[in-house]
């Protein structure tokens, strides 16, 4: 499966297509999007106890940033984000990155949402 680099700038985020980059939006933007720099996953009792998860809190806080600089996409999602090129795509864009982050986040517990 072909996949795209992200980039994340020091306010902005990016992702490298066919030797091109797109913006997607601001950071910021993307923060309010999901409400918050951190997102935390919580895990019932037998999730925490998985080998691969090992969390005995039962809680996994996401730094946004990190996670989404440190992450590629699939070239189908750059492909639906770079369709969003309107007037308010950007705007668009972060959403729908924003809806896709939170749904793989989401996945891995029971419950997810903005750090307090």
């Amino acid at each position: 499966m072909d996949r795209c680099d992200v980039n994340v700038t020091e306010r902005e985020i990016f992702v490298e297509r066919h030797d091109k980059e797109l913006r997607i939006g601001s950071l910021d933007s993307l923060y309010d999007a999901i409400g918050g720099k951190r997102y935390t996953v919580e895990f019932n009792h037998q999730q925490a106890m998985m080998a691969w998860h090992n969390r005995f809190d039962r809680e996994l806080t996401i730094d946004v940033r990190e996670n989404v600089a440190s992450m590629d996409i699939p070239l189908k999602l750059a492909e639906r984000l770079a369709e969003l090129d309107d007037g308010a795509g950007q705007n668009e864009r972060i959403e729908l990155l924003a809806d896709v982050l939170e749904a793989a986040w989401s996945q891995q517990g029971i419950d997810g949402g903005p750090e307090p």
